[in-house]
């Protein structure tokens, strides 16, 4: 019984062996026969052409074309008489049989050549960077330095923001819209530069610097200020890239210019932490991206801690143009109910210019809120990347 188990599978190794060439060798032999036989019936040589061709069939017979030419050579004999035209072509038999299987030979190689070779197995290759995005989704995407895009490695990316905004509205602590008292207004230049820096392919350091010039003015008074009032080091982790763009971020604001006595106030004096998960997602066939984000803001000031929210949806008519609108939420989390909450929206186009420069404008309106101005604003800014 061993003996035999060893007999059968020393066989089955040499099929294994053996079986592509003999496969090989199987078609090339039928398709030299029909060659052969297919330069017998342009000598109009019909008897040893359908000889051949029966050859043929009988090794392959799947074989169309043979069948095909066969029946047309049935038809050329039909009325002849059997022997009719037996003839002696020993001699020319040996050169036509030479340049069929040189034909042969040819084609079947030339379909060998056409046929791409299957990849060999083996584990899946375990996703160590971040998928690079290819020309149709970049044309897609805003500056890669905005949200959860991250930079590669040694990357920079750089962006200068101005915002106007106006207010003579305010929202109560219950959310109605009322007038300042003693019909106040004022408005406000924010101006900022952002910096991103890719460490690496996932990680990037971030740094915004923010100059504020404020204006007030009632019944009772004039005044302005200004002065470089915060900023705000950080850094992003991208988490991943399928089936969305996923990243981390964490910053601190750290104040500089402020006087909370001082008219106009230019913001609180405080130190903040937020945290956040950024999320965004290429549309091609849209064509254009959604990004949703959101975290938590520790403010060690009154009033509170905050949860943000924000949503962006971008629209692509043009490679160099981009149509977006914002939807920026803040959510305070006083015990006491004595919140800053505000939402607002922003619409605007981006217009990219080139490879290097982005330029965005935009307006926005603060259309609800508690303890907080009833602001609108535009906002443009300049950005690039490299």
């Amino acid at each position: 019984m061993k003996k035999s188990r060893i007999f059968a599978i020393a066989i089955l190794l040499s099929l294994l062996v053996y079986l592509p060439a003999l496969a090989e060798e199987h078609a090339l032999s039928s398709e030299a026969l029909f060659l052969y036989g297919q330069t017998l019936m342009e000598k109009k040589d019909y008897a040893d052409a359908r000889h051949e061709l029966q050859k043929c069939l009988m090794i392959n017979p799947q074989h169309e074309e043979a069948q095909a030419l066969l029946d047309s050579c049935e038809r050329q004999l039909a009325p002849k008489k059997d022997g009719a035209l037996k003839k002696d072509v020993a001699a020319k038999r040996d050169e036509v049989m030479l340049l069929a299987f040189q034909k042969a030979e040819e084609k079947i190689n030339l379909q060998a050549q056409e046929v791409p070779p299957e990849p060999e197995a083996g584990p899946p290759a375990k996703e160590t960077e971040p998928v690079a995005l290819s020309a149709e989704e970049e044309a897609l995407a805003p500056p890669v330095g905005k949200g959860a895009w991250t930079l590669k490695k040694g990357q920079k990316y750089a962006e200068l923001y101005t915002k106007y905004y106006w207010h003579n509205h305010q929202f109560t602590g219950k959310g109605k819209k009322r007038r300042w008292d003693y019909d106040g207004k004022g408005n406000e230049i924010r101006t900022e530069l952002k910096l991103e820096y890719g460490l690496t392919d996932r990680f990037g350091l971030m740094l915004a610097t923010v100059a504020k010039e404020a204006h007030w003015k009632d019944s009772f008074k004039s005044c302005t200020r200004k002065g470089f009032v915060e900023m705000w080091p950080g850094v992003k982790y991208n988490l991943f890239t399928e089936p969305f763009i996923c990243t981390l971020q964490a910053r601190v604001k750290f104040p500089f210019d402020y006087s909370e006595e001082a008219v106009p106030a230019l913001g609180k004096h405080q130190i903040d932490e937020e945290f956040k998960i950024l999320t965004a997602q290429i549309w091609p066939k849209l064509p254009g991206y959604t990004k949703f984000e959101t975290g938590y803001r520790i403010r060690n000031q009154e009033p509170s801690d905050e949860i943000p929210y924000f949503f962006e949806f971008g629209y692509n008519p043009f490679n160099w143009l981009v149509l977006k609108t914002t939807l920026d939420c803040s959510e305070g989390l006083a015990p006491t109910g004595d919140n800053e909450d505000w939402m607002k929206y922003t619409v605007g186009p981006i217009f990219k210019i080139s490879d290097l420069l982005n330029i965005e404008f935009a307006y926005g309106n603060t259309f609800y809120g508690r303890n907080t101005s009833a602001a609108k604003e535009v906002i443009c800014s300049v950005s690039s990347q490299w």
